[in-house]
């Protein structure tokens, strides 16, 4: 098992590059995914799949060109064939930029870094960048779209990416007054983010030379808790933070609890948590303790098992 400390590499050139830190998290790269194919290897596979679909992408309206896309996708999922599986979901990412699907598209390239060893955030930029030109949707609708990402990415943190997205809007929009207004909107949006992300790349700073510096520990597992929603990762950092209800909530939790009292104990930890140094909110501890209730219910009996289900439901329902 990997140790909080080794992530902090990936940590700091994620936080760095203000990206989301969804990034640094990830581990090493599966075994099982394969090198992008050579050009001679795709160039053969984009052959056979365009004369198989030649009059799906002749048509240029939106609609079809996303319901290929999606067709593309699904079959890429049952070949196993490799060159194939790489060249059917690029098109299907490129046909979802041009009917404007950025969302769509997106996905496809996390599920193109299932399979294959691609940089995703770059090729997801890339998809991204080539939009401006080969997107079939009206200008307007076009900003509507980029600013859509952008916020998406704002909700995880993805600073580089909404900051991507942003400029393109604003690329398209030109001169347009109203579309302007709102893209300077978003922008304020991420400048603020990135403000409040500073912090956390000096704390991230601050561990790699030190990883028990527990002020520095609060700053990144807080963020990566509250703000990113990755809890199995943040809490090995609270675990080390300041004395207090909230290191003692994440002890406990960090040593993976398997009985169900020891998990709904755990539970009513982070649900009853108050910590005015932590600032963990309230909303934000009710999810973690909710994953306990929900992970102790099957073994849960009685007045243990009532309050699991009844905060169960109310965690769910505040979502």
């Amino acid at each position: 098992m990997r140790r909080p400390q080794d992530f902090l590499m990936p940590l700091l050139i994620a936080l760095i590059a203000f990206s989301a830190l969804a990034t640094f998290a990830e581990d090493a790269p599966s075994a099982e995914r394969q090198p992008v194919p050579k050009s001679l290897e795709q160039g053969k596979a984009e052959r056979e799949i365009r004369a198989k679909y030649k009059s799906e992408f002749a048509t240029r309206d939106p609609g079809e060109q996303l319901s290929l896309a999606h067709k593309l996708r699904e079959e890429a999922v049952s070949t196993n064939d490799f060159p194939t599986k790489f060249v059917l979901l690029r098109e299907a990412r490129d046909l979802a930029v041009k009917g404007g699907e950025f969302e769509y598209a997106l996905a496809t390239v996390d599920t193109i870094a299932k399979s294959f060893t691609i940089d995703a955030e770059e090729m997801k930029a890339s998809a991204l960048s080539i939009g401006v030109d080969i997107s079939v949707l009206p200008a307007s609708q076009l900003v509507e779209a980029y600013l859509k990402v952008a916020d998406d990415a704002l909700e995880v943190w993805n600073v580089d990416l909404a900051h991507k997205s942003a400029y393109l809007a604003r690329k398209v929009a030109k001169r347009d007054a109203g579309a302007l207004a709102k893209v300077s909107e978003c922008e304020r949006k991420i400048a603020a983010e990135r403000k409040e992300l500073a912090p956390v790349v000096a704390a991230a700073k601050r561990l790699k030379l030190d990883p028990d510096d527990a002020e520095a520990n609060l700053i990144v597992g807080r963020h990566l808790c509250v703000n990113t929603k990755q809890w199995d990762t943040g809490v090995p950092y609270l675990a080390k933070s300041p004395d207090g209800p909230t290191k003692d909530a994440a002890t406990k939790d960090a040593a993976g609890p398997t009985e169900p009292d020891a998990m709904a104990a755990v539970a009513d930890v982070w649900w009853d948590l108050k910590d005015a140094k932590a600032n963990i909110p309230p909303a934000a501890a009710h999810v973690r303790a909710t994953y306990w209730y929900a992970k102790a219910l099957p073994g849960l009996m009685g007045e243990k098992k009532a309050i699991a289900e009844k905060r169960v439901g109310e965690g769910q329902a505040a979502r």
